[in-house]
């Protein structure tokens, strides 16, 4: 009879927890089932252009269970479309963020890190944030190449900030590595040429500047190089010289009516400007 007692408490004892696991089963089943069908329906709505439901339906799915395969999957698309398709950069931040708090992969969070600084960088201008964003990325196991753009970038950003004198330090140090590629170095040279001209430096800008076109004359074609160095020159009333930078564009700049009217106002100064009289 005793052992009759124990053996049926041990049954109802195992239901329970059966039951109990069941009902946690369930549960949990239950709410990966609506997050992926939010999720799916976010695919669904992407797909048929309707991103303003994508989005809803994305976020919906984040917030049920945040750091889970799917809310991080959701997540990604959310970035997609808000960069690329309705352009909203700062909840395109807010999520790269969420992606770096919740990310088990470290190639992903240093990844979203950097998208972040691009977005304040390149899509909202806001530089004094880029700045922030860069230094951060700088914490990582980089390369040297790696380094080299970060620093890069943060000259940049001071240079756009209108500190001149950072963004030419920040610049100047990079020609000390060795690790500096070609492109890099035409990158700073170009950075510092454009730091004389704003601070009107125009002899010491056209040196840069035609030291420039003579090294690098593709990468000078599509940065505008000879049209900047034809500026200082104006500026400085070398005409002559800014003519002659003129011409050796005219049949590659686009459109050709800029060249031609820039070559027109040059003419009528250089026959308008006073001539110099000649002493007795």
């Amino acid at each position: 009879m005793v052992i009759h007692r124990t053996f049926i408490k041990a049954i109802n004892s195992s239901l329970g927890i059966f039951f109990f696991l069941c009902a946690q089963i369930f549960f949990h089943v239950g709410c990966e089932s609506r997050q992926e069908k939010e999720f799916k329906r976010g695919i669904k709505y992407q797909n048929s252009k309707d991103y303003s439901s994508a989005l809803e339906e994305f976020e919906k799915s984040i917030k049920r269970e945040p750091g889970n395969p799917t809310s991080l999957m959701a997540a990604r698309e959310s970035i997609k479309i808000l960069l690329y398709e309705v352009k909203n950069y700062e909840k395109a931040i807010e999520l790269l963020k969420f992606l770096i708090l919740y990310s088990n992969n470290s190639e992903e969070r240093w990844r979203s890190q950097s998208q972040i600084a691009q977005i304040y960088f390149d899509n909202l201008g806001w530089y004094d944030k880029a700045l922030i964003e860069y230094s951060k990325l700088l914490n990582g196991n980089l390369s040297k190449e790696e380094q080299t753009k970060i620093h890069l970038s943060i000259a940049r950003a001071y240079y756009y900030l209108g500190q001149f004198n950072q963004s030419w330090n920040e610049a100047s140090s990079l020609l000390l590595e060795n690790s500096v590629s070609q492109d890099q170095i035409f990158d700073v040279y170009l950075l510092q040429a454009n730091i004389h001209q704003s601070l009107k430096r125009f002899s010491e800008a056209t040196k840069l500047f035609e030291e420039i076109l003579t090294r690098f004359p593709e990468r000078s074609k599509k940065e505008n190089v000879g049209i900047n160095l034809a500026l200082c020159y104006e500026e400085l009333g070398v005409y002559k010289e800014a003519m002659r930078v003129l011409e050796s564009l005219k049949n590659s700049y686009e459109p050709k009516e800029y060249i031609a009217l820039r070559l027109k106002k040059l003419k009528d100064r250089l026959i308008n400007q006073p001539k110099k009289r000649l002493k007795k």
